[in-house]
C-alpha cells in the first residue's frame, strides 16, 4: 500500500503530443514525478484515452521511470539505489473548460534495482 501512498504523493507535469479524434486519441506521455522522500523521477511512454462521454473517458498506457532513492537509517544515508520501473495506470478521466483531472490506479512493475 506504500505504493498507492507515493503515487498519490507525485507532482506530475505532463506533456502530452498527441493526434486525436472526437473520441479516442493516442500519444506520447513525459512525466515529471516529484515526491517528498524519493526525489525527481523522470518518465515518458505511450498513452491512449477514450471519452463516453463530452466530458468524461478513460486513459491507460504504458510508461517508463528512473528513479534514485537513498535508503536511510535514523539520519544517516546508507545506500543509493537507482531503480526503473514500467507502469500501467488505468484512470478515470475528467475534462472540462475549468476542470480536468484522473483518478484511479496504477500498477507498478519494477524493471531493475542497483545498489
Amino acid at each position: 500500500m506504500q505504493k498507492a501512498f507515493l503515487t498519490s504523493l507525485l507532482f506530475f507535469t505532463t506533456i502530452i503530443i498527441s493526434a486525436q479524434t472526437q473520441k479516442f486519441g493516442v500519444g506520447i506521455k513525459v512525466t515529471n514525478d516529484l515526491t517528498f522522500y524519493h526525489g525527481w523521477a523522470g518518465g515518458f511512454g505511450v498513452q491512449t484515452t477514450y471519452l463516453f462521454t463530452k466530458h468524461s473517458g478513460i486513459e491507460s498506457g504504458l510508461q517508463f521511470t528512473s528513479r534514485e532513492n537513498w535508503l536511510i537509517y535514523g539520519a544517516v544515508a546508507i545506500l543509493k539505489q537507482k531503480e526503473q520501473r514500467l507502469l500501467l495506470p488505468l484512470l478515470y478521466r475528467f475534462e472540462s473548460g475549468i476542470l480536468n483531472f484522473t483518478a484511479g490506479p496504477v500498477f507498478d512493475f519494477l524493471i531493475n534495482r542497483k545498489y
